[in-house]
């Protein structure tokens, strides 16, 4: 906080500050900072711009590529060589000091979008599955042994939540008697059709897969509809002709995949063949599948590698419900695991939707660990990241490689000029 006084409101400029506390190394840190600083200068830039590439450079100065690409799209009025004058720019003395600016600095990306920090849903907040309904977002989680079950969360710009109330609030909908550690609800997804919302989930703890319903997102949800169909992990998806189709894991004729079969959402009643639609992209524990539409595609996300630090999620896409599936050729779209200097791990396990303006986010779980050790304590959390889409596929975040940060910018939805 110090520090923090000291570079913010008091605009300190010179090269060597005495900081009661504050040991010789940040001294040295704080020094490179302003010889940073005083480098920018030359390049005619504002304050605001000045400090988002000084943010961008603390989260991307070890690969001078995503650095310059970062610039040209954040400053598209800088030249070339202004760009390579940046990334060369020396910056290693004052890392340490990332954290400070990451979570006190509130300088906008200029004109792009907003800065926003991760995890969107701080703390043990597993599982999000995702929906729209006109300018507002519903969002659930798992909650395995604990009652009340599944929150809903509610939120107009996909940054800022607010607990709604639970799904499941009656022992006629939730009974955990017997509940083992993480038994009970797994994965919940939430959907909204004509007037109606749907959350569908798996009690292993009791009889497995159910659907419940309401028509007042505030009020109660109806006893559950149990459907008979084993496996974990259940989604649902309406297609144009307001067919609805349930999928989940499970095993057909001795073959363990993604298990797919039309479905009466309020009664759970099974209306067609089961159908094993896909066996996965070659990881371990295909599971959380959820189907989408676009451009005439039906498209298939999977979480992959188990919810550890391997996890990671893929996509596949096909001209019918049924498939065959083809997967995207950049898969995983999402994966830290190549990415073990992130505090970020273990991202997975996500849900895709569109906004009123036509940009795609994907939600999905992750945690944060220690700068030590790959542990954590804070459990599985919500994240954010923007999706593009190119050649027909979803792109998640910037780095082009899938993977995300814990400060970002993007045009999020619901924020008032």
């Amino acid at each position: 906080k110090k520090l923090k006084n000291y570079l913010v409101k008091e605009g300190i400029t010179g090269k060597e500050v005495e900081i009661t506390g504050i040991d010789g190394d940040f001294k040295s840190s704080l020094t490179a900072y302003h010889d940073f600083k005083e480098k920018l200068t030359n390049l005619s830039l504002n304050q605001a711009e000045k400090e988002c590439i000084i943010l961008n450079v603390t989260l991307f100065g070890d690969d001078k590529a995503i650095l310059k690409q970062r610039l040209k799209k954040l400053f598209p009025e800088l030249t070339e060589k202004q760009r390579d004058s940046i990334s060369k720019l020396p910056y290693r003395g004052w890392g340490r000091l990332s954290k400070v600016f990451l979570e006190e600095m509130e300088a906008p990306a200029p004109e792009t979008g907003v800065l926003f920090k991760n995890p969107v849903i701080p703390g043990y907040n597993p599982d999000p599955s995702i929906c729209r309904v006109g300018d507002d977002f519903y969002l659930v989680n798992s909650t395995f042994e604990f009652f009340p079950g599944v929150p809903v969360y509610h939120s107009k710009n996909l940054v800022n939540w607010e607990l709604k109330g639970y799904c499941l609030n009656r022992r006629s909908q939730l009974e955990l008697e017997g509940c083992r550690n993480s038994g009970g609800i797994y994965a919940p997804t939430i959907r909204y059709h004509k007037g109606m919302f749907y959350m569908i989930t798996t009690n292993v703890t009791d009889k497995g897969n159910f659907v419940v319903h309401t028509d007042n997102i505030d009020g109660e949800w109806s006893d559950p509809a149990w459907i008979d169909q084993g496996g974990i992990d259940p989604s649902l998806f309406w297609d144009e002709d307001d067919k609805c189709y349930y999928c989940s894991t499970g095993i057909l004729d001795g073959v363990r995949g993604i298990v797919a079969f039309e479905i009466n959402p309020m009664t759970g009643e099974i209306l067609s063949d089961k159908h094993l639609i896909s066996e996965g992209c070659g990881g371990q524990c295909a599971e959380g599948p959820h189907i989408y539409k676009k451009d005439g595609m039906y498209y298939l996300m999977i979480a992959e590698g188990g919810t550890e630090y391997a996890h990671r999620e893929t996509i596949q896409r096909s001209a019918s419900v049924w498939g065959p599936y083809t997967p995207c050729p950049h898969n995983p779209i999402i994966s830290h695991k190549e990415y073990k200097k992130s505090e970020i791990q273990a991202t997975g396990h996500a849900d895709l939707v569109e906004d009123a303006n036509g940009s795609w986010w994907l939600v999905f779980l992750g945690i944060r660990r220690f700068s030590h050790a790959l542990l954590h304590n804070l459990g599985r959390e919500t994240f954010l990241a923007p999706v593009t889409w190119k050649d027909g596929w979803p792109v998640v975040g910037y780095n082009v490689n899938g993977t995300i940060e814990l400060v970002m910018d993007a045009p999020l939805p619901g924020l008032e000029d």
